[in-house]
């Protein structure tokens, strides 16, 4: 597990090819995703790596609902508590009442590539096929400022998934993407800005047009579900994730 502070008090952390993020503000801490399944462990370890503990967590919001970003949310939840908050569109599939990811068919159809094996293999080990959906959840309008640790403003950034959401920290001039912008290609590994290859996104046009939303936002870094932080507005991100397309 590795562990970057990218501005005060803002840390992405990464471990078994996705990350997560967390958000703090004194003694409170917010928590952008989840990881996998079985990374309740990982996730209690990194914030005591910070200094806090699940009883910090004053809340988790989702990017997304899929397994590797929701995996430890529900179990965060029921042991302490902690509200778990998605874009009102997300609330379905963060339900369990509604798929909107790849197939295991299309997946074992590229496993050929050697990053997509490795990938599959972590999927599995990290409990990728037994994701608990979430049985109480708060939802969020777009355009919404969150009140907990980092005011992080609500995009709706929709085409990853229906309900896909980016958290714009004005303040610490951070923007928080999920997989609606990432920085690996998870074919290649190649680094850099771009979108999830097109079987990844549950409607890629609409991906294609969403990320535009994030053009004129005013940060210096931007942080993904999957890869190094991006050193930059996400103006650059933006363009150079369109011309990688």
């Amino acid at each position: 597990m590795d562990i970057q502070e990218v501005a005060s008090g803002v840390h992405h952390v990464t471990a078994a090819r996705v990350s997560w993020q967390l958000i703090v503000d004194g003694d409170a801490v917010t928590m952008v995703d989840a990881g996998w399944p079985r990374d309740y462990d990982r996730v209690v370890a990194s914030l005591q790596q910070i200094g806090h503990s699940p009883e910090s967590v004053d809340s988790i919001l989702l990017t997304h609902a899929h397994v590797d970003h929701m995996g430890a949310a529900e179990k965060m939840r029921s042991l302490h508590g902690i509200p778990v908050r998605a874009h009102e569109e997300e609330s379905e599939l963060a339900r369990g009442l509604r798929h909107e990811a790849i197939t295991t068919a299309r997946v074992i159809s590229q496993m050929w590539r050697p990053s997509v094996f490795r990938f599959a293999v972590i999927s599995l080990s990290r409990g990728g096929t037994s994701v608990k959906p979430l049985t109480e959840l708060e939802t969020f309008d777009d355009g919404s400022t969150l009140a907990t640790p980092g005011s992080p403003v609500v995009v709706h950034v929709p085409g990853h998934t229906s309900g896909s959401t980016a958290y714009h920290l004005r303040d610490r001039g951070v923007l928080i993407t999920g997989d609606a912008l990432v920085t690996t290609h998870l074919y290649t590994e190649e680094v850099g800005a771009r979108l999830m290859p097109a079987e990844f996104n549950h409607d890629h046009e609409m991906a294609i047009d969403s990320i535009d939303r994030l053009r004129d936002l005013d940060a210096s870094v931007v942080v993904t579900g999957h890869g190094p932080p991006y050193e930059g507005s996400p103006r650059r991100a933006v363009e150079e994730a369109i011309a990688r397309l």
